[in-house]
């Protein structure tokens, strides 16, 4: 089944069918089996063949989103969910025309949220670099509200959910470097400060 998966992935320049869909979270699991030989062709299924083919069209939608939640909630391996936050990054960047109608990027925060709390601290990283790469690409907005829920992330927020926030916030800076100057004026003085607290360590030694 995955032989032929992959080999429809490579011959198939059409859109991906519901019905493939279905099989997200078989794939996300299998990635990783002890058996190798399983696991590379799941790997390439859902990182090469899917991801590389997958124009999805607007009705089919609702089928993958079923597909992800799914996994994202009632899969017990963490693994899985890392693997399937990775092929949704390249599922949204490939789709961007599908998935930025209605309340799509809505759902995708919430799945992405879910996760960013996940007691496993591989899971966490996954789900902060998945939001920074969103804003990057203009998929999500830094909107006030979500500025102030990373601001006072540190006061209302579990350690392990603070320390995802705090890895986003840096990615953020870093891939925002260039251009700073102009970034920083969307923020307030307050927040700023909030913000170089949060990712700057303190200097002893002063």
């Amino acid at each position: 089944l995955m032989q032929y998966l992959l080999w429809n992935f490579k011959a198939n320049f059409a859109v991906v069918r519901r019905s493939v869909f279905c099989l997200l979270p078989l794939l996300a699991h299998f990635e990783n089996d002890s058996d190798q030989e399983l696991a590379l062709l799941c790997y390439q299924n859902l990182h090469i063949g899917l991801s590389n083919s997958s124009y999805i069209i607007s009705s089919s939608h609702s089928t993958q989103n079923h597909s992800c939640f799914q996994t994202m909630h009632y899969s017990r391996s963490w693994k899985s969910k890392v693997s399937l936050l990775k092929f949704c990054q390249v599922l949204v960047f490939s789709n961007l025309f599908v998935f930025e109608n209605y309340d799509r990027p809505q759902k995708i925060l919430q799945l992405i949220n879910y996760l960013i709390t996940h007691p496993q601290v591989e899971v966490r990283l996954a789900a902060a670099e998945s939001i920074a790469g969103f804003i990057q690409c203009g998929y999500f907005s830094v909107s006030p509200s979500f500025i102030n829920f990373c601001e006072f992330a540190k006061k209302f927020l579990r350690k392990k959910s603070f320390l995802s926030l705090k890895e986003l916030l840096r990615e953020f800076r870093r891939t925002h470097q260039d251009n700073w100057d102009e970034h920083k004026k969307c923020f307030t003085f307050s927040q700023l400060k909030s913000i170089n607290n949060l990712l700057v360590s303190p200097n002893y030694y002063v």
